[in-house]
Formats: C-alpha cells, sequence, structure tokens
C-alpha cells in the first residue's frame, strides 16, 4: 500500500503543533463539529483541505485512505499499543519502520507521525538491534576488477572446523572469480601439501594455468611449499589483508552458500555434510546468476571453443 502524498503532509507535524493541541484529532474535529478554523488564511486553507479526509462516526475520528479504505485514528495511547503488539506480539515479526508503518495501515489504523513513530519503535527494539545484519557499506564506490578470461583468477579458502564427517572437519573451497565455477574437497586437517595437490588436480589438470590465487593469510597458505609449486608455475598469489581477510570476496560469497546449502539439507544430520558436497557444488554451479549464464553453461560453453 503506498502512502499518499496527503499522508506524508500528515507526517509532517512538528513538535510544536503537537504541543499546541492535547491530541492531534483536536482541530480536525472542531473543525468537522464546529466548521471552526484559524484566522491565518493559509492556515484555514490547510486545515480544510486536509479535513476533507476525515470524518466521524459514533463520535469516533475516522480517514479515508488513498485507496479508499476506512483507516481509524488513533491517539497517542493507543499508537503506542497497537505498534508493540503489531511489532512484537502473537503476529508481529519485527518488521523495519516503514514495514511497520505500512503493516499498521493495512489492519486498519492511522495517525499523522505514524512512520517515524514506527522507525523509532523498531531503532529501540533490543532483539531487532542485537539479530540485525552488520553495516559494512564503503566509504566510497568499490570497483571491482574483473577477470579477462574464465579460470584467470581463482578465490581460495578453508572452512572449518565442521562437525566431523568420514573424518573430515575441513573444507577448502576455490571459486572462479569469471564464471563462478566452484571447486571443492573435505580434508582431516588440510596442509600445505594438500593444498597444493588441490591446485594441481582441481584447478590446472581441470581447467588450465591461472594467473592468479586470492587467499587469506593462513598457514597452509603462506608456507613455501605452496609458494614454491606456485612460482614453479608462475601463478601469482595476492594475500588478503589479516586484519581483514573479507577482502578475498568471492571466496567468502561462496563458502555461506554451500555452508547454507549444506545446512538446508543436512537439517540437523551434522555429521554428514561430506556426503552431500557434491550435490550442493552441483546445485551452485547449475543455479543462475543475476548475470546472464550460470557456472555449468559458462564453463561447458568456453570448453566448446
Amino acid at each position: 500500500m503506498a502512502i499518499s502524498q496527503e499522508e506524508e503532509e500528515d507526517e509532517n507535524l512538528t513538535d510544536d503543533e503537537s504541543a499546541e493541541h492535547k491530541s492531534w484529532q483536536d482541530e480536525i474535529r472542531n473543525y468537522l463539529i464546529n466548521d471552526a478554523v484559524p484566522e491565518e488564511r493559509w492556515a484555514a486553507r490547510r486545515l480544510r483541505r486536509k479535513a476533507a479526509y476525515y470524518f466521524l462516526r459514533n463520535n469516533e475520528l475516522f480517514r479515508w485512505s488513498a485507496n479508499k479504505v476506512i483507516l481509524r485514528c488513533c491517539d497517542e495511547a493507543q499508537a503506542k499499543s497497537i505498534m508493540v503488539e503489531t511489532h512484537e506480539g502473537a503476529s508481529g515479526n519485527h518488521a523495519g519502520g516503514r514495514s511497520l508503518a505500512l503493516k499498521i495501515k493495512k489492519i486498519g489504523y492511522f495517525w499523522p507521525t505514524m512512520i517515524g513513530d514506527c522507525i523509532n519503535v523498531a531503532a529501540k527494539c533490543v532483539p531487532c538491534q542485537r539479530y540485525a545484519p552488520a553495516i559494512n557499506a564503503p566509504t566510497q564506490a568499490l570497483q571491482a576488477a574483473i577477470p579477462a578470461y574464465p579460470f584467470m583468477r581463482w578465490g581460495m579458502d578453508i572452512v572449518g572446523p565442521m562437525p566431523r564427517s568420514r573424518q573430515c572437519a575441513y573444507l577448502l573451497v576455490v571459486t572462479d572469480y569469471f564464471t563462478k565455477w566452484v571447486e571443492a574437497k573435505a580434508y582431516k586437517n588440510p596442509t600445505a601439501h594438500d593444498v597444493r595437490n588441490f591446485v594441481w588436480q582441481y584447478i590446472i589438470c581441470r581447467h588450465g594455468l591461472p594467473y592468479e590465487i586470492v587467499t587469506d593469510n593462513g598457514g597452509q597458505f603462506v608456507a613455501a611449499t605452496f609458494r614454491e609449486f606456485c612460482a614453479s608455475w608462475n601463478i601469482k598469489i595476492t594475500y588478503s589483508t589479516p586484519r581483514y581477510p573479507q577482502a578475498n570476496g568471492q571466496a567468502e560469497s561462496t563458502n555461506k552458500t554451500i555452508v547454507d546449502g549444506l545446512k538446508k539439507r543436512l537439517e540437523g544430520y551434522q555429521g554428514a555434510w561430506a556426503d552431500e558436497l557434491d550435490g550442493v557444488l552441483w546445485s551452485h554451479r547449475t543455479t543462475p546468476e543475476p548475470h546472464p549464464g550460470k557456472p555449468h553453461s559458462l564453463c561447458r560453453t568456453v570448453a566448446k571453443h
């Protein structure tokens, strides 16, 4: 339900106007009953325009919404009770401020400052703040470096420890920045030797020699065994900063997708995640991306040429 221009004008009720009247309804009621208007010309005009959307029934003030739905007008005490019940009551879902205001209007209530009041209620709600997603907006727009061709740049990360499955507790994951193709393997405790073999088997032998691997500063990735292997194949290693490993955004995003997929598939049987890994990878590879194509089609199309 959209908020009309007239409703937005009602939202602009100032603190001075609120203090001047015991209730925001008094001036409108007085006009509807006694045809009383302020002496100032423009104030009288504004009141007449505003009051055109209101009417009295059994001494209760009601308002026509933009969709011609009748809304019951509430005073301050009623509004507070309605907001709390709608936000965190039996039918509440701890919605955000504007969503809460729209929900209350759909229920059939109205008061002029409801959007601002609902935003304040949501902002002061302890559970809403505790479980709200962290805001990590950059100070300016980021310019992502786009790879020039498929399998040029891979993001690598280790997920874990996870509940043991077939004696495995960790997951080594790599994601191609261009096609979003994912390769992953479960390990008991991956070493630098395991990482070197993984790159050889799952990247070089399957997709060709990469130009760059982006990873964090984990011990397996900074070890001489892995660095010497990459140097022998002229593969560039780029490390994200120690204090901000999330800089390897592609790997972090893929890790979340895979772990979420495992959680949804297992439904409590966490010890079997290694058995479900192949199915989750297949699902990820064949799921369409926001941009045209999907990892599977992009990868196979490239292979045909």
